[in-house]
């Protein structure tokens, strides 16, 4: 059986793709993993797509904001991608923080704002 999410190291950068089906085990799975090979692999950031979740729970949207802190603890920029407007809602109805994170509309976008951090030599945080 495939897992609700993969990972994908490209260059320096680790992709977190999240798909709709997965459930709290997995979610812990998903986190331990990430911040395992982002120590492993030196990146500089990590990318989470979100294109494929329409329902953000409250567990889901924790884990997420406290593998931002790892990250930023660990001197990796975040950047969050792909969220839909009900996701959106629901991050805000919950009131998760995520300032260690930084947003893009889509993988493209992120990419790009990323880019433009590694030319400044700033890869953290993505913010501006």
């Amino acid at each position: 059986m495939a897992e609700p999410f993969a990972l994908f190291v490209l260059e320096d950068i680790l992709l977190i793709s999240i798909q709709e089906d997965i459930d709290d085990r997995d979610i812990s799975r998903l986190i331990d993993r990430s911040l395992v090979t982002a120590k492993e692999k030196s990146v500089v950031a990590v990318i989470i797509d979100m294109q494929n979740v329409d329902v953000v729970d409250s567990y889901l949207a924790s884990n997420i904001s406290h593998l931002a802190a790892s990250l930023s603890a660990m001197e990796i920029g975040s950047l969050i991608v792909g969220l839909k407007v009900p996701a959106v809602m629901t991050l805000l109805d919950f009131g998760v923080s995520f300032e260690h994170t930084d947003f893009a509309l889509d993988l493209e976008q992120g990419l790009k704002k990323i880019g433009r951090c590694i030319e400044k030599k700033d890869s953290r945080p993505f913010l501006g």
